[in-house]
């Protein structure tokens, strides 16, 4: 059996037994010293070193490869080891430190009576002994409250057992610290949790952002479920809407026309050149289909977009080449020109049927909530407001 089936049949490893016990690339620091001794006591790759043991189980490490200490200190690697020297350098920590002692007071945790520091202090060795994590949420004290927020929410026991699983498995923070001084950070860290999850009840400006966002989502929510939404699956209200204004809705100067987006001004002067020598269209389109899009419709002349807008031009003409920004370029052949007047289709016009629907529903609801909640003007308060200025 060679080592990596050894990893994956024995290992109670949970984070590295389906990866056959490899681990992830590290340097000093990582894990506790007397793993790491015994890591660099491998003197090549392949050798494999016999069983021992530290705190946290028994081990038998094998060397996959060794990387040389970084000397140019411009390597990534390198400036990512000094950053992370630099935070848990104790300038650096003083002011998180003092915020979180400030954050403890803020929030008023405060530990419980329920379960003894000394059943704390056991247990947290328990769980560190091999414990499967999952065993942790039914161990006696996970169930109880060990400390409280002034609010009057509650800390489990399982809380404090995670964090004590948790930081003393990552040993880019563990420095062996007691059980005893990890309940003194256990104090801050679960009190910073609890300031970052409840910060709008802490910060006047993000309970602020907060409401505001609650507010803006709620009025989209009613806008599109009174007005927005409703108007546009009303079919029958438009419909009648539509009806009852056709007035409002007859074209411009207008013109049936094909419009054709190429990729490229170049490839749209071939396309030109080849309808203008007679080729159909569709034959264009389609031998050019990555390079040339074809569409038709009838626009306003207004909407057109060719340098020829404001002239009115013939029918079976086309426009000049315009170019876009994004390099693209278009131009149209005008099929059929409509004088000014002529009555929009309903399908013509449902775009424009709907905004003024949207905002006839939006008129009746502002009338309605009036009507509910009427408002009455302090007038004395006006005179002032006009006097002052």
């Amino acid at each position: 059996m060679n080592f990596a089936e050894a990893a994956k049949k024995f290992s109670d490893d949970r984070n590295t037994y389906l990866t056959e016990g490899e681990l992830p690339e590290f340097g000093a620091g990582k894990y506790s010293d007397a793993f790491f001794n015994k890591v660099i006591s491998l003197q090549k790759d392949g050798d494999i070193s016999k069983p021992f043991e530290t705190q946290y189980g028994i081990h038998i490490l094998k060397r996959l490869s060794h990387k040389p200490a970084v000397t140019d200190v411009s390597d990534e690697d390198f400036q990512t080891e000094i950053k992370h020297k630099i935070l848990v350098d104790s300038r650096v920590n003083a002011p998180k430190e003092k915020f979180t002692r400030d954050v403890i007071l803020l929030t008023g945790y405060k530990p419980g009576t329920q379960v003894k520091n000394e059943d704390l202090l056991r247990y947290a060795d328990t769980v560190m002994k091999y414990l499967p994590k999952e065993k942790m949420y039914a161990l006696p004290i996970s169930n109880k409250i060990i400390g409280s927020f002034k609010d009057g929410s509650g800390i489990k026991g399982y809380d404090w057992l995670n964090f004590v699983k948790q930081y003393k498995t990552d040993f880019q923070q563990y420095k062996g610290e007691s059980n005893e001084e990890l309940l003194k950070k256990f104090a801050g860290y679960i009190s910073l949790n609890y300031y970052k999850a409840n910060l709008e009840k802490y910060n006047a400006d993000f309970a602020f952002q907060v409401n505001e966002f609650k507010e803006g989502n709620m009025l989209f929510e009613i806008m599109e479920r009174k007005i927005w939404g409703k108007a546009s699956n009303d079919s029958v209200g438009l419909l009648n809407y539509y009806n009852g204004h056709k007035e409002k809705y007859t074209w411009d100067k207008s013109a049936s026309i094909l419009i054709f987006n190429a990729t490229t001004a170049l490839d749209a002067q071939d396309a030109l050149e080849d309808l203008k020598a007679g080729k159909n269209w569709h034959s264009v389109a389609t031998e050019m289909s990555e390079r040339l899009q074809a569409d038709s419709g009838r626009y306003s002349l207004d909407q057109i977009n060719s340098p020829e807008k404001n002239i009115v031009p013939l029918p079976n003409t086309y426009s000049d080449i315009t170019s876009n920004a994004d390099g693209t370029a278009l131009f149209v052949k005008y099929l059929e020109l409509f004088p000014a007047g002529q009555q929009r289709s309903f399908a013509d016009a449902r775009g424009l049927v709907i905004n003024d629907y949207q905002d006839l529903l939006e008129r009746e609801w502002v009338a309605e909530l009036k009507k509910k909640y009427p408002i009455k003007i302090n007038e004395a308060v006006v005179k002032e407001i006009i006097r002052q200025f």
